[in-house]
């Protein structure tokens, strides 16, 4: 039984709650051209108060998370272990990585796997190829659903409430000529993802990769759990050998993994 005024105990929990919340978008600061930041662009990034940001940043440094060299704060190797422990628990990583590492390296292509947390794909594993792309996604990245073959097929899973709520959120930014902008575009190639069992895009985030991805089921079959991704470059694959030469491999490569999943 909880001692006390109730009103007071639930204003503790609020603000323990404020706090843990700024904590995480300090975190979320730290990204791509961000590596190093002073207390006051960290703020700025975050949200937040510059004192704050100082003290978070201080707390982190203490616990190891955080370096400092007199005038800019950096995240260190140990944050890892925040998104590796949600990896490790995962049954898809643990048997979806060495299938997606043994594929990569037998096509000599870039093979992923995504899962889907609106409006946007997560990378959880990715496993490169020695023709490496020059669009950098590392396990953690996330990218617009709709620019994704992925996010296509995984947008297809959702009943049309969930979809039609993603409809009402997605961002509208045009990476290339050939990304989706209208409502009427992207649920179309929803619809052809969902009906086709697979989804192929070229030149939708960046002019010269294109994409092909299957979904991923648990054993028990139904909607999908997580898509697996096979990138390559527009100059060196043609549509037609992704569809005869690499399709059959993704899908074989698929049912390995959706065969070894835990019921």
């Amino acid at each position: 039984m909880v001692k006390g005024d109730p009103r007071k105990v639930e204003k503790k929990e609020r603000v323990a709650v404020q706090s843990f919340a700024r904590g995480l978008a300090l975190l979320r600061a730290f990204g791509s051209g961000r590596a190093a930041l002073t207390s006051a662009e960290a703020a700025a990034a975050a949200g937040l108060t510059r004192a704050g940001a100082r003290r978070l940043l201080m707390t982190l440094q203490q616990l190891g998370y955080a370096s400092y060299d007199g005038k800019r704060y950096a995240l260190t190797p140990r944050v890892l272990e925040l998104g590796f422990t949600w990896l490790s628990t995962q049954p898809l990583f643990g048997v979806g990585e060495p299938v997606a590492k043994r594929l990569a390296e037998r096509l000599n292509e870039t093979v992923s796997i995504g899962v889907l947390d609106l409006p946007d794909v997560v990378y959880v594993v990715r496993a490169l190829s020695s023709r490496a792309l020059h669009l950098r996604l590392d396990p953690g990245a996330r990218i617009p659903a709709h620019t994704s073959s992925m996010g296509l097929i995984l947008l297809g899973a959702l009943e049309p409430t969930q979809l039609a709520d993603f409809l009402k959120q997605w961002p509208r930014r045009r990476y290339t000529e050939r990304t989706p902008f209208e409502e009427a575009d992207i649920r179309g190639l929803v619809a052809a993802a969902r009906r086709d069992g697979f989804c192929y895009l070229s030149g939708v985030m960046d002019d010269g990769i294109a994409g092909l991805s299957v979904p991923l089921r648990g054993r028990a079959g139904g909607r999908p759990v997580a898509a697996l991704n096979l990138s390559t470059s527009l100059q060196r694959t043609s549509p037609e050998v992704a569809m005869t030469r690499l399709l059959p491999e993704l899908r074989a490569a698929a049912s390995a993994i959706e065969a070894a999943l835990p019921g």
